[in-house]
């Protein structure tokens, strides 16, 4: 009976240890799996994050310079037109104000030679 009961108490002391170590290898090797497994995750979501977040930033750089390269480009543009159009516009006012001018300072040039004349032919005739 003695050996019997020493039997049982050993065997139940020796599952008990088996127990705790199995148990606290068991629970290293699912809290080692867990954090793997979370911290992949984490770097998956950070990575996916960080990688949005400049691809934002990149966008609206990007975005920023190309507004600026188009407004640049769109202003040199549209000074180079205007200043044809101004341009052609002075032309236009300033040939037909000299065509004026000239056209006045003709007729008075053609008028005082052809009145100078007209006396001088009205002095011979009344010779």
């Amino acid at each position: 009976q003695l050996i019997a009961q020493l039997t049982t108490q050993l065997i139940a002391q020796l599952t008990t240890q088996l127990i705790a170590q199995l148990t606290t290898q068991l629970i290293a090797q699912f809290t080692n799996q867990l954090i793997a497994q979370l911290t992949t995750q984490l770097i998956a979501q950070l990575t996916t994050q960080l990688i949005a977040q400049f691809t934002t930033q990149l966008i609206a750089q990007l975005t920023t310079q190309l507004i600026a390269q188009f407004t640049t480009q769109l202003i040199a543009q549209l000074t180079t037109q205007l200043i044809a159009q101004l341009t052609t516009q002075l032309i236009a006012q300033l040939t037909t104000q000299l065509i004026a001018q000239f056209t006045t300072q003709l007729i008075a040039q053609l008028t005082t030679q052809l009145i100078a004349q007209l006396t001088a032919l009205t002095r011979f005739i009344t010779m």
